[in-house]
């Protein structure tokens, strides 16, 4: 369909274009309880996501040999 288009410039503009709204939001003259609302929930969205990801990477570290005379923290 487009040739010429890569998918560094189609992310750019996404990530622009998400700025972009943002900040349109957050200078909206009213609906300033609507507004706290739409940013704590997409920003507190992005954390957990974000939190999800840094986790999943730490689950290799507790699959290990444990000697027979203690206990393993898989076994707790």
């Amino acid at each position: 369909m487009f040739p010429d288009f890569n998918f560094v410039d189609g992310l750019v503009i996404l990530v622009l274009g998400f700025f972009l709204c943002f900040k349109r939001v957050a200078e909206m003259e009213g609906y300033h309880h609507l507004r706290v609302i739409v940013l704590t929930s997409l920003f507190g969205i992005i954390v957990v996501l974000f939190l999800i990801g840094l986790g999943s990477t730490f689950d290799d570290d507790l699959q290990y040999d444990c000697p027979p005379e203690h206990f393993c923290q898989t076994e707790m």
